[in-house]
């Protein structure tokens, strides 16, 4: 957020009055002078005053430009306040999106020019039709280990193809979203398993004295214009190698080569569209 004039500055106020404390607020900014180039970096501490908007950070002097860098808010209280963040102009008042965010007793209000966060580390990446959340990134929160949340129904543009998650949208696009390991059956040198994910380990039956085996892999994320990465070994540590992938819709057919031995394959994959 750039302040460029005398009277921009940026405001905080909360839905409730405080019930023990006032919330702290630490901000940091950096000033630029318009016509000198210089660059003067600074900081401004303040207390919430309930439903009454309090000036967190202050409008720049003449000839400078002030580049809000963070605004932190700390919920020093025994309540959950509603936090807003608000941007005057000396005539107006503009909210600063995502605007009304619940924060919990001990809990935080950060914004940066990138991110603003409940405090609970979960940034809203994706939206969709009807408001619900598809996405969304749970970031820099210490009590929790990063994770990414997948949910609801993405919208379709005209004329494509719907998924009706946020996963299988993910796979649309050629995401690895699950893995798993299956055991083929089959006898000679052929087999066949199945596994809907976008990629995982086959291992094969049995085998005796091959020196090839074509395994058919049935998987619901196989297209007929999918790429198949593969790598290929054998219980018995010899040499096997990937010889070739033919696809099509639903299925693969993954041949590979090998000493003669006997023993078993094991096939790992990942499908890409």
């Amino acid at each position: 957020m750039i302040l460029d004039t005398t009277l921009k500055e940026m405001r905080i106020v909360l839905g409730e009055g405080k019930t023990t404390n006032d919330c702290d607020v630490v901000t940091s900014y950096a000033d630029c002078g318009v016509s000198f180039g210089t660059f003067v970096f600074g900081n401004q501490n303040t207390l919430t005053n309930g439903t009454t908007p309090v000036v967190v950070v202050a409008a720049p002097a003449a000839l400078y430009q002030r580049q809000v860098k963070e605004i932190r808010l700390f919920n020093n209280d025994s309540v959950t306040h509603t936090v807003t963040l608000q941007l005057y102009d000396g005539t107006n008042t503009w909210i600063v999106a995502p605007s009304a965010l619940s924060v919990a007793p001990g809990g935080s209000y950060v914004y940066t020019p990138d991110v603003t966060t409940d405090g609970t580390g979960t940034v809203t990446i994706v939206t969709t039709s009807g408001g619900s959340t598809g996405l969304s990134l749970t970031t820099s929160n210490p009590s929790t280990t990063p994770s990414i949340t997948l949910g609801g129904t993405l919208a379709v543009a005209s004329g494509g193809t719907g998924a009706t998650t946020a996963a299988a949208a993910l796979a649309n696009l050629g995401a690895v979203v699950g893995s798993g390991t299956a055991t083929a059956t089959g006898s000679g040198s052929s087999g066949a398993a199945t596994l809907n994910e976008s990629a995982g380990v086959i291992t094969s039956q049995a085998l005796v004295a091959a020196t090839t085996y074509a395994l058919t892999l049935t998987n619901s994320r196989i297209t007929s214009t999918s790429t198949i990465i593969i790598s290929a070994s054998n219980s018995a540590g010899l040499v096997t190698w990937p010889v070739g992938v033919v696809c099509s819709a639903g299925s693969a057919v993954i041949t590979v080569g090998m000493a003669t031995l006997t023993g078993t394959v094991v096939i790992s994959f990942v499908v890409v569209n």
